[in-house]
């Protein structure tokens, strides 16, 4: 998911951050939104490993009712 994320990425930085015939808002536009998907990338993996890799998790046992 991460690798494919960069690889959109990477495309749109040819495609429209390195193309003369974008304009400047579209070219702003582009680099905001890139700047956002990777802010919201860090919060999932922060939260990912505050809350499921958590030490909480691997020390706790639960076992199963029967």
């Amino acid at each position: 998911m991460i690798n494919t994320l960069f690889q959109l990425m990477d495309a749109a930085s040819h495609l429209v951050i390195h193309n003369p015939h974008v304009n400047a808002c579209e070219r702003n536009f582009i680099q905001c939104l890139g700047m956002l998907i990777q802010i919201l990338l860090i919060m999932y993996l922060a939260m990912y490993f505050i809350f499921v890799l958590s030490p909480q998790n691997f020390t706790a046992t639960n076992y199963a009712e029967e």
